[in-house]
């Protein structure tokens, strides 16, 4: 979210207008969070934090928190500043908790901004790490939870996201990768580690501007149909009154070879 200083006073009204029409009136809790579990968190100095407002430490499988208009402060109440997020390294032993009867351990580590899981009908699991462009498979598990087998499905991508296999079912013989710029898809036989042959390009997509660049791509259960969601070009923008918005902020479908339409929108109304 872009520091609300950037935004001209009028949309910074209209923002607060919105919110404050939105017709929240419960209370939320201000007592403090229980005590966190015993876990290491020694490189962690954040005192603990005033409900509905909690960190990973305080939370647990099913726990909810309602934020209201009234926990939030009032507008210009702080100077606008940017604090955006930081990779820090996990604590020793801190794992997500799960329900009672499941265990989380690590399946795979060291790689570059892995983004989106797709599970082919064989079980192989297909993974896009968008940062270097490539897309990734591994297979079968051992007794110590990892894959038996990793292997590169195809590299060379511009910042994949969206991964789905065509047609639905057990027998899929196509792989469609969403690019950030373009869908393009690779010919795939069950149980291919390695993508045989270039990709195709199927349709261009919205890349003419910063923001949102994630491009999730899904199949309608008949197949008849192929949905792609292009991010925004910004968290404050208005895509049907600026030009370079068009077609951003929502889900596009194709209406003819290399050309797609919008579907529908995909921004919060």
């Amino acid at each position: 979210m872009p520091a609300g200083a950037s935004l001209p006073v009028k949309q910074r009204w209209q923002i607060v207008t919105y919110v404050t029409t939105m017709g929240v009136s419960q209370t939320a809790e201000t007592t403090s969070p229980p005590t966190p579990p015993d876990v290491s968190t020694s490189t962690l100095t954040a005192p603990p934090s005033t409900l509905p407002f909690t960190d990973f430490r305080f939370e647990k499988p099913g726990r909810s928190h309602k934020i209201t208009v009234k926990d939030l402060p009032q507008p210009h109440a702080t100077k606008s500043a940017w604090n955006g997020p930081k990779m820090v390294g996990r604590p020793d032993n801190v794992w997500p908790q799960a329900p009672a009867g499941f265990k989380v351990e690590l399946y795979a580590a060291g790689l570059d901004n892995p983004r989106l899981l797709r599970t082919a009908p064989n079980g192989d699991v297909f993974l896009a790490e968008s940062d270097p462009g490539r897309i990734r498979v591994f297979r079968g598990l051992t007794c110590d939870g990892k894959p038996e087998q990793s292997a590169i499905f195809v590299s060379g991508l511009k910042d994949p996201y969206g991964l789905a296999f065509y047609p639905p079912g057990p027998d899929p013989q196509w792989l469609y990768v969403g690019n950030t710029n373009e869908v393009v898809r690779f010919a795939y036989h069950k149980g291919d580690l390695k993508a045989n042959g270039s990709p195709q390009h199927i349709a261009d997509l919205p890349a003419n501007w910063l923001g949102h660049w994630t491009r999730a791509v899904e199949f309608s259960q008949d197949g008849k149909k192929m949905f792609v969601a292009v991010g925004s070009g910004s968290n404050v923008d208005d895509p049907d009154t600026h030009g370079r918005g068009k077609n951003r902020g929502a889900i596009l479908s194709p209406v003819s070879s290399c050309r797609m339409a919008r579907y529908g929108d995909a921004r919060w109304a």
